[in-house]
């Protein structure tokens, strides 16, 4: 991952911002817009900026969108705003959007440089995605006031929007509708003031709204009188009445006067109180009412704590908008996904269990990704199959596998709708929970030949043994932590697999592994062990026991080891014969992933098998 700090050259762009680029993100992927919320300084416009540029090209990262970028691969970039005094940026309120500067203390460059700050953000990202090669509608994020830009960013400029992920703000995101029950609703309540809203584009944009169940922080609070108490965020507590009303400073007319008017103006603080009322949940409540009304694609969603305690539910705060950004991208990205397949005349594709263990029909967005797997392979005992800079990289791991690619294949279409991603699914794949209708097949002579022709379209690059690119090592000891993963997900034997074709990584592997502390043999009734290879659980024990714990059937039996339970294609357990599950002790070797030499054993103790036990229902 890089981060470039960009002086545009674009004259339309006064600020810097900074980009980020992680080292394998897609074409697919959207441009994240993180805005980081400034407090009141008397530094100056320059000192900000270069304050902002060596706090954030550093290693560091706001933890939530580390966890966004890490799961997604997408690009960000961090606009370089500037607060002033009277003149609020990360607000965007009205003063921003019309460029009043009645109070900032600042030059005619200056405020050059702090106009039209709306226009600078689309305009940098326009930029930033040309660039990239990736789709000019964004993802803005943002929390309490800098939702507030995202929030008003999205009606402003709703052409550059894919999605909004707003926080903390005080259940008022913007309506987007002039009115509302003969009520006149100004920006940033509504857009009764917003010359050329285009309704129809910002209905295209689905948004995230959140807020603590106890969050009472209220920028949009009227003035009232106070007392000397704080609450959870440090801000002095407003007086009630005895039957618990605020008690409201009003002007001579009669009118509510702001608490913070870089936020509100007095007219738009009267709006919101007669309009909303004054509490944060009801409001909240109010405006996901009118958004459901308007047919908007929006969540709204309340999680336990106040605007500070909220964030720890932060991991799952993330996974909801990990959630909701794949529901929206991939239902857009995929109008029709490929799958490859060995087999040909297939009409319908049907889930089966394979890398994540549960049943799905597997593709990809890419054609060329989807013809490597028409072919029988080991995957990434095989090759590496990245995507880097959105270029698709091919390279074969272990001399001569290629050209196991110099077969005919199959590369089927399929319409796109039910596709999408998974926890711990590589980019370049989607699946399907359900049967898939194939839309056409193309017959492919030689894969080896095709993918060859695709490398010279610029499609693919493909690494033939023993080059490599420099991110893989020239051990391959990249597919450690990988296959010991493979492992902790119920692949039993992958381990062993990865030892089996790469031996030289056995030390490597066996330093990362923990040593168990159980270690069990299955057999029938013995005296003694002398020496013995044994099993960390029990039923890989079971499996290598006598092959007479099985009954054959038909001369045939296969089965599947999943959450400690076999599940039996043909055969079953032999229940006709007595066998125990002896737990031992005594020097240990490894010897696999789950195997271990045992010598001068002991017996801890011993139990008959109770094979219902060990069988899936």
């Amino acid at each position: 991952m890089k981060k470039i700090v960009i002086n545009s050259d674009n004259e339309n762009i006064k600020l810097p911002y900074i980009l980020v680029i992680p080292d394998n993100y897609s074409k697919d992927a959207r441009l994240i817009v993180e805005l980081e919320g400034n407090p009141p300084t008397d530094k100056s416009i320059t000192e900000q900026i270069d304050k902002f540029i060596e706090q954030n090209t550093g290693n560091s990262m706001d933890y939530m969108l580390h966890l966004l970028v890490k799961e997604l691969n997408f690009p960000v970039i961090m606009p370089i705003i500037p607060r002033l005094k009277n003149f609020y940026t990360t607000y965007l309120g009205s003063k921003v959007i019309k460029n009043d500067f009645t109070g900032c203390d600042i030059s005619s460059e200056e405020q050059k440089m702090m106009s039209n700050i709306d226009l600078q953000v689309k305009y940098m990202i326009e930029e930033a995605a040309e660039e990239l090669g990736i789709s000019k509608r964004a993802i803005v994020k943002g929390y309490s006031a800098t939702a507030k830009f995202a929030t008003q960013f999205s009606i402003l400029h709703p052409e550059v929007v894919e999605i909004n992920l707003s926080g903390g703000i005080s259940g008022l995101s913007t309506l987007p509708i002039a009115s509302y029950d003969n009520t006149i609703l100004p920006y940033p309540i509504g857009v009764a003031d917003i010359p050329n809203f285009d309704f129809e584009e910002y209905k295209k944009i689905k948004h995230f709204f959140y807020i603590g169940n106890e969050d009472y922080n209220n920028p949009a609070l009227p003035k009232c009188e106070m007392t000397d108490e704080e609450d959870a965020s440090g801000n002095k507590e407003p007086k009630k009445d005895e039957n618990g009303n605020y008690i409201f400073i009003l002007d001579t007319d009669g009118l509510l006067l702001p608490t913070y008017d870089e936020c509100y103006s007095k007219e738009q603080i009267n709006v919101i109180h007669n309009f909303y009322g004054d509490d944060n949940q009801i409001r909240f409540k109010k405006n996901e009412s009118i958004y459901h009304e308007l047919n908007i694609d929006s969540i709204h969603k309340v999680y336990p704590g106040n605007h500070v305690t909220l964030f720890k539910n932060r991991e799952e705060i993330v996974n909801d908008m990990i959630n909701c950004i794949r529901e929206r991208c991939h239902a857009s990205i995929y109008e029709k996904v490929y799958h490859g397949s060995p087999t040909g005349d297939i009409k319908v594709l049907e889930p089966r269990v394979k890398t994540h263990l549960k049943k799905y029909v597997y593709a990809s967005a890419n054609p060329v990704i989807a013809l490597i797997f028409a072919t029988k392979h080991n995957g990434d005992l095989d090759f590496d199959l990245s995507i880097k800079g959105g270029k698709v990289i091919f390279t074969e791991r272990r001399e001569g596998v290629f050209d196991k690619y110099n077969t005919p294949g199959y590369l089927y279409t399929i319409k796109g709708d039910n596709f999408k991603h998974i926890e711990n699914l590589w980019e370049g794949e989607v699946v399907s929970e359900t049967e898939e209708v194939v839309e056409s097949c193309q017959y492919i002579e030689n894969i080896l030949d095709k993918l060859y022709e695709y490398a010279q379209n610029d499609l693919i690059i493909i690494n033939r043994y023993p080059n490599k690119p420099p991110f893989i090592p020239e051990d391959d000891s990249d597919l450690v932590d990988k296959y010991i993963g493979f492992e902790e997900m119920g692949h039993k034997g992958a381990v062993d697999s990865l030892i089996r074709y790469f031996p030289t990584l056995k030390e490597k592997v066996f330093a990362k592994l923990k040593m168990p502390t159980e270690f069990y043999v299955v057999s029938k009734e013995v005296a003694k062990f002398d020496m013995v290879t044994a099993y960390d659980n029990v039923p890989f024990a079971l499996a290598n026991a006598d092959e007479t714990i099985f009954v054959r059937e038909n001369g045939w039996l296969n089965y599947n080891i999943v959450d400690s339970k076999f599940i039996f294609g043909k055969g079953k357990f032999n229940e006709n014969e007595e066998f125990f599950i002896y737990s031992l002790n005594g020097t240990i070797e490894r010897l696999s992933m789950h195997s271990f030499k045992i010598t001068n054993v002991q017996i801890v103790s011993k139990e008959k098998v109770d094979f219902d036990k060990y069988v899936a229902k």
